[in-house]
């Protein structure tokens, strides 16, 4: 009997240690699939946030390099508007000298033009009147020359600020996509964090009832053997020899995910042989003699599997402190890695973002340097232009002197021919008086020697006839 008690204690204890073994050996890979899912959840998140990372770098780069077309195509506006004002006065500047040459300054152009004293003169002077013409049509050629190049850059400049545009939008939602995922995935490592702590707590919550309720299932029996022995009130303590049932809560040390090597420890239950010791538990059925020995086997009983729980128990609680130790070492070092990964990430991030920071940086101020360039090659082209002009209207005022006295010298000729004239008439007046007044005297030379001659004739006649 006693050993058939035995043997029902030693099998509960097997079966006990099997399902605790089972149970842990069962649940330690939820846990290490909880850990795997966690780890790789916080890699997920440390990439996440370097795309955030990069989709904010790519964000502030297309800002930037829209803001730059922003003011290129401002600076293409002002150009542009300078140009329409330099063809507006080009233009004007044509139409007047058109207006002086074919309109009102027409009978002066005549006048320089026929108003020389050579050929050589005639050809200077229309050539310098062509040269004058073509230089204001060449400048208002140049000026809508340049009004249509800066049109078609500022034409280029919006549309590919259209496309920069459309880039900043399309950064933009890459950023707020990436910025979600990344609250999902901090929120999703939370919860899996939180899980795997009820998880692990759950664990021990179920293997500490499964075990106690086992333990207390197979260790009622036990004592119903003993109970025969009513009269003896000194082997009572014997029934209370299923205590050692606590022992059992040693393989809680499974529920140490991050150390099942502990969970083999209820192999240990090997002193629960010791309830073969109650053999002299025969003296129940031999009432004569059980008095004497009854005291100290039993005696002895109690003390060995009383004494062990408490060793064991001790053992439990110290495998269970150190595996949660080590799993908090282990927990420590791996928020350890994650955190020097994360900074690393974000030193990467942040190295990239200044190195690009500076890159933009060198290439606006290489921008600043060639758009400088560029204004002070206006700029001179303007102060160039502007001597042209001031030249042009010098050569112009010349030219516009020299037709004016060129004028005055036609008109100072003209006069001249005309007193010439007048001259010539008036001496041909004198003349004609001159010849007009010899005739008259000749005629009267001519009147007074026929008279003279008729009264000879009379005379001779009266001589004649006086002398016959």
């Amino acid at each position: 009997m006693p050993r058939r008690a035995s043997l029902i204690v030693f099998l509960g204890l097997a079966v006990a240690l099997v399902l605790v073994t089972s149970i842990s050996a069962g649940a330690a890979p939820e846990v290490k699939e909880k850990r795997d899912e966690v780890a790789s959840a916080q890699d997920r998140l440390a990439d996440i946030r370097m795309e955030v990372s990069a989709a904010q770098a790519a964000y502030n780069n297309s800002l930037y390099e829209m803001n730059q077309l922003n003011g290129q195509i401002a600076q293409a506006s002002e150009d542009l508007d300078a140009a329409k004002k330099r063809l507006a006065e080009a233009q004007a500047d044509l139409e007047e000298r058109a207006s002086q040459v074919y309109k009102s300054g027409n009978v002066a152009f005549i006048d320089v033009l026929v108003g020389v004293d050579d050929f050589s003169e005639f050809a200077t002077r229309l050539d310098l009147w062509v040269r004058l013409l073509g230089q204001e049509r060449a400048k208002v050629e140049a000026v809508e020359a340049a009004k249509d190049e800066l049109a078609a850059q500022k034409r280029a400049l919006t549309d590919e600020r259209e496309q920069r545009v459309a880039t900043v939008e399309k950064a933009i939602e890459q950023r707020e996509r990436a910025e979600a995922a990344e609250r999902e995935a901090e929120e999703y490592l939370a919860s899996l964090n939180a899980d795997l702590r009820d998880e692990i707590q759950a664990r021990q919550d179920r293997q500490a009832e499964l075990a106690a309720k086992k333990y207390a299932d197979i260790a009622e029996p036990a004592p119903v053997e003993p109970t025969p022995a009513p009269d003896e009130p000194e082997p009572a303590p014997a029934p209370d020899e299923p205590e050692p049932a606590p022992a059992p809560d040693e393989p809680e040390p499974a529920p140490a995910p991050d150390e099942p090597e502990p969970a083999p420890a209820p192999d240990e239950p090997e002193p629960a042989p010791a309830p073969d010791e109650p053999e002299p538990a025969p003296a129940l059925d031999e009432p004569e003699p059980a008095p004497a020995p009854a005291p100290k086997v039993e005696v002895e009983v109690a003390q060995v599997p009383v004494q062990q729980p408490d060793l064991q128990d001790e053992q439990a609680a110290a495998e269970r402190a150190a595996a949660a130790e080590a799993a908090a070492r282990r927990a420590e070092r791996l928020a350890e890695k994650r955190a020097a990964e994360r900074a690393a990430a974000r030193e990467a991030a942040e190295q990239a973002a200044a190195e690009q920071a500076a890159a933009e940086r060198a290439a606006a101020e290489k921008r600043a340097a060639e758009r400088a360039a560029a204004r002070e090659a206006a700029e001179q082209a303007a102060d160039e232009q502007a001597a042209a002009r001031e030249a042009r209207q010098e050569a112009r005022t010349e030219a516009e002197r020299e037709a004016e006295l060129a004028a005055q010298r036609a008109a100072e000729r003209r006069a001249e021919r005309k007193a010439a004239e007048r001259e010539a008439e008036l001496a041909a007046q004198r003349a004609a008086a001159e010849r007009a007044a010899a005739q008259q005297a000749a005629d009267e030379r001519e009147a007074a020697r026929l008279a003279a001659q008729r009264r000879a004739e009379r005379q001779e006649a009266a001589r004649l006839a006086a002398a016959q």
